[in-house]
């Protein structure tokens, strides 16, 4: 990237921050992103009066408390992994910004800005010519933008996803142990911040695995690592301590249970059949929803414009797609993020019937998405461009 690309970036990101944290504290009363800047002040004073309990929270200690075996103390203990790095974070920043919001966003997206970058770098070293392209897609597309620039949990969550893929493919290119290490590091950092993220991540990175490493066909690796995912997650129901189906169902009722304008969505039932009777609300929800004429608020609104803009690009890219456009959508990177997406989206569907909350947790999903439909594009004139990449990680 150029220094004025990186400029015009960076400071696309500070100002969505920025954006994101006044219309959440303007119209929604400061929502989650607020409330973790009050708590970081909190650890800001922790910090300068008992830095040795700061530090010693980062530990174990209090999940092995409060946890009865060691799946609850993993939970706990990643909940409160969770917490720690993003409000101790917070408080290290706080120190130099005397505890401005809006100074806050500066230092965060300086350094979550990597997250943006090494997906760029991944997927302009598969497709060069489509450079310009995924530099709009990526760090100026307007959705990504706003949602992945707040002070929350998902830049951090993104950050990671990008560097357990870019990692994942240097390691398969590379055979490097470095690689597969710093890859490992990315996944604990999506399983610290989305563990349900972190499982589906699985089978797709299996997928890809098998694709290069032994060589058999993409799209068939990827076919039957998913059915042999679906009849282990069904298969698990038969386990009773680790009934997947049930904690899917378990995670759908407790968002039933919230406050809000919501979509229809059906109770599921830990069944294959109640699974099957629900993912067409699942997949309208996520997909389709909501329509131009649903929409009610400012977030609404840009969740609707989203909507209309990804079946724009999927239009375009089927119209003005590449000659090689199978060749490209058989890449085995471009396979592990659609499949990937596509769980994803179909999981949010089944658990969660609210519109913020569904744009919000698929946003990454659907940046992975919209960079398979890049990827079928005829490239653009005066695209061709020989990329050397000068900020390397």
């Amino acid at each position: 990237m150029t220094k004025t690309e990186v400029l015009f970036a960076f400071g696309a990101k500070v100002l969505g921050s920025c954006l994101y944290g006044y219309i959440f504290l303007r119209y929604y009363g400061g929502d989650d992103t607020w409330q973790l800047h009050l708590n970081s002040l909190r650890e800001s004073e922790m910090l300068l009066n008992d830095p040795y309990r700061f530090f010693s929270e980062f530990g174990p200690a209090t999940a092995i408390k409060k946890g009865d075996n060691f799946v609850q103390v993993v939970g706990f203990y990643l909940n409160d992994l969770e917490y720690c790095l993003q409000a101790k974070t917070l408080a290290i920043i706080n120190i130099i910004s005397r505890g401005n919001y809006y100074i806050n966003t500066v230092f965060w997206n300086f350094v979550f800005f990597w997250g943006h970058y090494w997906l760029f770098q991944l997927l302009v070293t598969e497709f060069p010519s489509r450079r310009n392209l995924y530099l709009l897609l990526i760090f100026f597309f307007p959705p990504t933008v706003f949602w992945l620039s707040g002070i929350r949990a998902d830049a951090m969550l993104f950050l990671s996803f990008a560097l357990c893929v870019l990692y994942f493919n240097r390691w398969l290119l590379g055979g490097r142990l470095s690689n597969f290490l710093i890859s490992l590091l990315g996944f604990a950092g999506v399983l610290i911040f989305r563990s349900p993220v972190a499982a589906l991540l699985i089978p797709a990175l299996l997928g890809w695995w098998l694709a290069r490493q032994l060589r058999v066909k993409p799209v068939l690796a990827f076919i039957s690592v998913y059915l042999l995912s679906a009849m282990v997650f069904f298969g698990s129901s038969f386990i009773t301590s680790y009934d997947l189906p049930s904690i899917v169902a378990q995670r759908q009722l407790e968002f039933l249970q919230l406050k809000g304008s919501s979509f229809r969505l059906d109770t599921l039932h830990p069944t294959l059949k109640s699974f099957a009777l629900v993912l067409p609300q699942a997949v309208v929800n996520t997909f389709t929803r909501p329509y131009p004429w649903e929409a009610s608020g400012l977030l609404q609104g840009m969740a609707a414009a989203d909507i209309v803009f990804f079946w724009g690009l999927l239009v375009l890219a089927l119209f003005y797609r590449d000659r090689k456009w199978k060749s490209a959508l058989c890449q085995p990177l471009i396979l592990c993020l659609v499949f990937w997406s596509t769980s994803l989206y179909i999981f949010i569907g089944y658990t969660i019937p609210f519109a913020g909350a569904i744009v919000r947790y698929k946003i990454i999903a659907e940046l992975c998405l919209l960079s398979a439909f890049v990827a079928m594009l005829r490239p653009l004139p005066g695209t061709r461009i020989k990329l050397k990449f000068n900020m390397n990680p």
